[in-house]
């Protein structure tokens, strides 16, 4: 499109019926088109009092693909909550402060008002409501701060983080609960995640792919909250 000096992130709704791409203009530009109709369906713009950037580094679909989560960039890196199909805000919020980049936004998938953002030094839960976005408690805790890289989430309450590391860290209920035993953890970054039914994949750098599913056996014998540590690891793909 006129205008536009490149795209900067992109997602799919869940129910596989709409593609949002971010444009880099300089008044940052969300673009959602019908995939069975290959029409665009709706363009978003921030007002330049809620997002100071150019670009928006991260988006995501709520669960019913009515919402849409958009993460600006520097230097503000503000996170808004769109009702995308009126293009209307339905909240803002500031997640980072100049220094601290923001990776990845996602919605849990079973409730549209819960959000997650990880970023370098960020790990965080929000809830919208009442046209806003609150921090929920828990996250982190005393962990030192790193580079939370991306996230997935494995069900309602489970969410696995990766870091710059390669390490894997389970949190529940927006609580950390552990660093999963067979997480890498080799001091290469883990930069992709994604879940699917038997566990969850992930790309790290060097072009390696680890596949992570739950061990049949400690399924079988251990409780919830021990069956935490419970992965067999595989990997494929070698670093040059």
């Amino acid at each position: 499109a006129e205008g536009t000096r490149g795209f900067s992130a992109m997602a799919v709704s869940p129910n596989r019926r709409y593609v949002a791409v971010a444009e880099i203009r300089s008044t940052p530009t969300i673009s959602v088109f019908d995939l069975h109709t290959l029409k665009r369906r709706k363009v978003l713009q921030a007002a330049s009092a809620d997002v100071m950037s150019k670009e928006f580094v991260c988006l995501s679909f709520s669960p019913d693909s009515k919402g849409l989560l958009t993460h600006g960039g520097a230097p503000d890196w503000t996170l808004v909550y769109w009702l995308w199909e009126k293009a209307k805000v339905g909240a803002v919020s500031k997640s980072s402060n100049a220094q601290n980049a923001v990776y990845q936004v996602s919605f849990n998938p079973v409730d549209n008002t819960v959000v997650c953002v990880t970023g370098d030094g960020i790990c965080r839960f929000l809830r919208i409501t009442d046209q806003t976005l609150k921090p929920l408690p828990g996250a982190m805790g005393k962990r030192e701060p790193q580079a939370y890289v991306c996230h997935a989430w494995m069900s309602e309450e489970r969410v696995v983080v990766a870091t710059d590391t390669g390490d894997l860290l389970l949190l529940e209920a927006g609580e950390l609960k552990c660093a999963l035993a067979a997480s890498p953890a080799d001091g290469a970054s883990i930069d992709s995640i994604v879940a699917y039914s038997k566990g969850f994949v992930c790309g790290a750098d060097g072009g390696v792919v680890y596949v992570f599913e739950r061990s049949p056996v400690s399924v079988a014998t251990t409780t919830r909250s021990s069956d935490i540590h419970a992965w067999q690891r595989y990997a494929c793909g070698s670093r040059l």
